[in-house]
């Protein structure tokens, strides 16, 4: 019909529908002519002339399940369970899905599902409100969506300070140099043409990732440095976690400091907290708080002429043997030879 020319798509359906029909041992074929069109054929076995029946995939041949289990992935509207505040160095990384087509969202799942937990929302106001109770590690977000686009939602996640540390991939059909510039001035880290090729996607968030983490030791050095010579001055990010660390640091010795303490005086939830201190230094709040008062104490034990005790007391344990064995499993060496050498 005129109104189907007009209309155009993104690519994805075919790709999905060829991955889903080779995993069922089936086969897809085409016909094209030009200015005629294209017929596409689905063949898919139904019984095996050799077996009674078609015998299961061994678990090596099991392909990504296109609707993963419920504990992968988490629909926006559900509530979410608060996280320990130690967080497990083995926790998947939280990706948010913003898009408004179905089919691509069930792409991008079957994509990342075995190596990320997955979150989706439908359009840009929907995705910041799931951002803000998630804090999602990464964002891919269409570009063309009802209520609010994805330019909007991201330029809006960049002015937000609890949402501005998260890198974001836009995915889009649209190819003109103007719309990838203005996407890349909003602030997103890789912008992504339909249709995309699945390594391309894998390898970019990868890439992102790793350079996270490269970043997150920067953040930790120039915190703990306090040098006034600093490159990320004026970095969003550095400028959150000088605030919190100086709350840590005025209050190092107070018996209440843990994550409800810094939550409240952040005016935040201890979740949303925890997982953006995560998103900078790739600690939680509470082993952010250890990491600063033992690098603390490691400054007051060059002074040889104070004891371990007051040490401890002065960086928040009051558990002398406690402090012993955390500041021995930090640096190799207990308080007590580390103030001899």
């Amino acid at each position: 019909s005129p109104q189907a020319r007009n209309t155009s798509g993104t690519g994805i359906g075919l790709a999905f529908t060829q991955m889903m029909v080779e995993k069922m041992k089936g086969k897809i074929e085409v016909e094209s002519q030009l200015g005629q069109g294209s017929v596409f054929t689905v063949s898919l076995p139904l019984k095996n002339k050799q077996l009674p029946h078609i015998l299961p995939l061994r678990e090596d041949e099991k392909p990504a399940s296109v609707l993963p289990e419920k504990h992968d992935v988490i629909n926006q509207n559900e509530e979410k369970p608060e996280p320990l505040e130690k967080e497990s160095c083995a926790v998947q990384p939280l990706v948010l899905i913003v898009e408004d087509n179905r089919d691509i969202v069930l792409y991008l799942k079957s994509l990342l599902v075995d190596r990320y937990k997955v979150i989706t929302a439908r359009n840009g106001e929907e995705g910041l409100d799931a951002a803000e109770k998630s804090i999602p590690d990464l964002v891919i977000t269409d570009l063309m969506m009802p209520v609010k686009d994805g330019y909007q939602f991201v330029c809006e996640m960049k002015k937000n300070m609890l949402l501005n540390h998260i890198p974001v991939i836009m995915l889009t059909a649209k190819t003109s140099e103007e719309d990838r510039i203005k996407g890349l001035r909003c602030g997103v880290e890789a912008y992504i043409r339909k249709p995309f090729q699945q390594e391309e996607l894998l390898i970019r968030l990868e890439n992102i990732f790793e350079n996270r983490r490269i970043l997150k030791e920067k953040y930790m050095s120039a915190i703990t440095r306090n040098g006034s010579e600093n490159k990320l001055d004026n970095d969003a990010n550095l400028k959150f976690l000088q605030t919190i660390t100086n709350i840590i640091q005025s209050e190092i010795d107070n018996p209440e400091l843990n994550s409800t303490f810094l939550a409240d005086k952040m005016a935040l939830s201890i979740s949303q907290l925890s997982r953006k201190i995560n998103g900078i230094t790739g600690y939680s709040t509470i082993s952010y708080v250890l990491q600063l008062k033992l690098n603390k104490a490691k400054k007051m034990l060059a002074d040889d002429n104070i004891s371990i005790t007051e040490v401890s007391d002065a960086c928040g344990f009051y558990d002398v043997s406690y402090f012993s064995r955390v500041f021995k499993k930090e640096f190799g060496i207990s308080p007590s030879h580390f103030q001899k050498m």
